[in-house]
């Protein structure tokens, strides 16, 4: 393990809360930094504003005897005798980290701005600094910003929007739930969830991981980017597509090394029959603010507008909306198509099952039907030619010209999903049409011997007897 990884290790296990910093306070308060984003934030939106804005930020001085806390558990974890060798270097980093740190407390703020004529009663707007230890640097990046909030709607799928490198962006679904290291304490499930500051956190934390980002790429190439209703619905509005590409993720930035980035997030809530919409975008003047906001309204808008369908989560299928007798559904088209209930159903049911056949309809016994089945599969039809394969073999070499065309066959490295067949390429870690997991080799080849081994056994025990 390098010095470097060895730092994150500790950083990562000392638990520095940035909620520890974070408090309400009025805007002329806050730093130079925070004001100025704050500023940029609203103004754009200055003429939507009702009510009072809300501001937050991050203090140091407010809260000095939890950083020195934070501070001497570091300290303790270096000194330790495991990490003698590396003493040296692990405190020369943890002095530029802790600079920086207190530059990112002071660079944290977000807001709640109460607005009208939006698809929210009110949007959130924050920073989302980022400290990232690389091999020969310590770096704080700053411009990161993001706007969010709640739609009284419930999409039918969690989906996310993101660029691959030199392909189109695109939507694309989150195939099952939202990787996400957070839970709910029992006083926060009833809360809002826009206004929970660590769960936003952990969704901008969401965005950035690979195992996030692969939803994105599996979409693009294993379902050829379309598919699931809602990303089709939404891939399809261009007015929100357009805005959406001049967003600016850590892809586009040089940020990140990865060839994936992820911008904007709708992420279906059913049980507050709500919808959360954030986007990210990497800020250097008002007009990325703009952006940013616009792209949050127009996805916001877009999901209202959005087919509602059944909502699958970890605790199984939640509809989106009562279903009631005599009520239609729209689909993206504009065909109107009515909506059965369950009771509807049941009752249609009841009435065909008991009604009499149309007269002149004939009613087939249980042995008259194998009879005829049997009549069927006892041979051809008189007067029909048979073919033997040699016979089909020198039809299909005639047709081919004479030609001596080699069959298809599949490469060796290819294989087969155990579940549904799908052919497999190398290196896919599960089947793109049914989600099964694909074991090793090693495993498939352990799994055959074991069959064969069995086999063998009751082999042995049949000639026994």
């Amino acid at each position: 393990m390098s010095v470097q990884q060895k730092f994150k290790e500790i950083i990562d296990t000392s638990e520095f809360d940035i909620l520890d910093y974070i408090f309400l306070t009025p805007k002329d308060e806050l730093s130079k930094f925070q004001k100025e984003m704050l500023t940029n934030a609203t103004g754009i939106i200055q003429d939507n504003i009702v009510g009072e804005v809300k501001y937050f930020g991050g203090i140091t001085k407010k809260n000095e005897e939890a950083f020195k806390i934070f501070i001497n558990r570091v300290n303790e974890e270096i000194e330790k005798e495991e990490n003698a060798e590396e003493k040296k270097e692990l405190t020369n980093l943890f002095k530029k980290y802790k600079k920086i740190l207190e530059d990112y407390i002071e660079k944290v703020c977000y807001a709640i701005i109460p607005v009208k004529e939006m698809p929210w009663g009110e949007v959130l707007f924050r920073t989302a600094p980022k400290i990232i230890v690389k091999d020969d640097s310590i770096e704080l990046y700053d411009d990161i910003i993001a706007y969010y909030g709640e739609i009284k709607t419930v999409i039918s799928k969690t989906t996310i929007f993101g660029n691959l490198k030199d392909e189109e962006p695109l939507f694309a679904p989150i195939m099952g739930d939202l990787y996400l290291d957070y839970e709910f304490k029992e006083t926060e499930e009833k809360a809002k969830k826009s206004y929970n500051f660590a769960y936003i956190s952990a969704i901008l934390k969401s965005l950035e991981l690979t195992a996030t980002k692969s939803h994105l790429a599996r979409y693009h190439e294993g379902y050829q980017r379309h598919g699931e209703p809602i990303c089709d619905f939404l891939m399809n509005r261009d007015d929100l597509l357009n805005v959406l590409k001049d967003l600016t993720s850590g892809l586009e930035s040089g940020r990140v090394d990865s060839e994936i980035s992820i911008s904007a997030l709708a992420l279906p809530q059913p049980s507050d029959k709500t919808t959360l919409v954030v986007v990210m975008n990497e800020a250097n003047n008002e007009k990325d603010f703009e952006v940013c906001f616009e792209s949050a309204l127009r996805l916001s808008a877009a999901c209202y507008d959005a087919p509602s369908l059944e909502v699958t989560t970890s605790q199984g299928p939640a509809q989106t909306q009562p279903s009631q007798q005599g009520t239609g559904m729209t689909t993206p088209g504009g065909q109107e198509l009515k909506q059965w209930t369950a009771e509807e159903l049941a009752e249609e049911a009841s009435k065909r099952a008991s009604s009499s056949l149309p007269e002149g309809v004939g009613v087939w016994t249980e042995d008259e039907l194998q009879k005829v089945r049997e009549e069927r599969g006892s041979g051809l039809p008189e007067g029909m030619e048979v073919w033997t394969e040699d016979e089909l073999k020198e039809l299909a070499k005639k047709r081919q010209g004479g030609l001596d065309i080699p069959e298809w066959e599949p490469e060796e490295n290819m294989r087969e999903c155990s579940n549904c067949g799908y052919t497999l390429r190398e290196g896919w870690t599960e089947c793109p049409i049914c989600g099964t997991p694909v074991s090793s080799e090693e495993t498939e080849e352990q799994e055959e011997q074991e069959e064969q081994e069995d086999k063998d056994e009751r082999d042995k025990e049949n000639s026994d007897i």
